[in-house]
């Protein structure tokens, strides 16, 4: 499937714009049969795709970002959470961008990621889940072990800011606890300072998403 996107790319390169879908040479991600929306967002930040086809900006709407960081509410979110934590900016960015695509109010369930229009239908959406339902929450996706831990209101985790902040005060316990390196990021992933076999991958990618920022 990459191969697709970077001959896609190298079709695109030269167009400035692709019916009403304004692009740079960088190329256009869009999406393909049986893609979810979620992984076309994902391929966009891998191969610097700037911007995304209007079916995959349809079912996500706003807020969307990215993949390039610059100054929206999620960006302004992120580097506020970095300067509280000194965990940086485009760190946070990466993570949110792995996790989530970028979309604030996302709701995992299960793996699977659930997309919002607003805070309002995703906070619903938190409400209808069992009491010990396992969910991740917002742009970082917080696991609802670090919810119940902290003893966060998890809907005050689909404000993006809160989000960040959050995530990047877990990130910055399990640095210390473990160094700069990727069990770190590994442990933030499975929730609870566990390191799974995943852990490895997991922290591979999206330290190629951040050194490509």
């Amino acid at each position: 499937m990459a191969k697709i996107f970077r001959y896609a790319a190298a079709l695109l390169a030269a167009c400035l714009a692709v019916g009403s879908v304004m692009v740079r040479p960088a190329g256009l991600a869009m999406m393909l049969p049986g893609m979810h929306t979620g992984s076309a967002f994902k391929m966009a930040a891998e191969h610097r795709y700037l911007v995304v086809s209007p079916e995959v900006r349809e079912e996500l709407a706003i807020p969307f970002e990215g993949p390039v960081m610059a100054n929206g509410p999620l960006a302004r979110s992120a580097r506020e959470a970095s300067g509280e934590t000194g965990i940086p900016a485009r760190l946070l960015w990466a993570i949110a961008m792995h996790e989530s695509s970028l979309h604030a109010w996302t709701v995992g369930v299960a793996g699977r990621p659930h997309y919002f229009r607003d805070r309002e239908q995703a906070r619903m959406f938190l409400a209808s889940l069992p009491r010990n339902a396992n969910f991740d929450i917002g742009p970082m996706q917080i696991n609802s072990f670090w919810v119940r831990r902290l003893n966060v209101n998890a809907t005050s985790l689909l404000d993006p800011t809160t989000n960040f902040t959050i995530a990047a005060r877990i990130l910055r316990k399990e640095f210390h606890r473990y160094g700069k390196n990727w069990k770190a990021l590994a442990a933030y992933h499975a929730g609870g300072g566990c390191i799974t076999p995943r852990g490895r991958q997991y922290a591979q990618e999206v330290l190629e998403l951040y050194q490509g920022l």
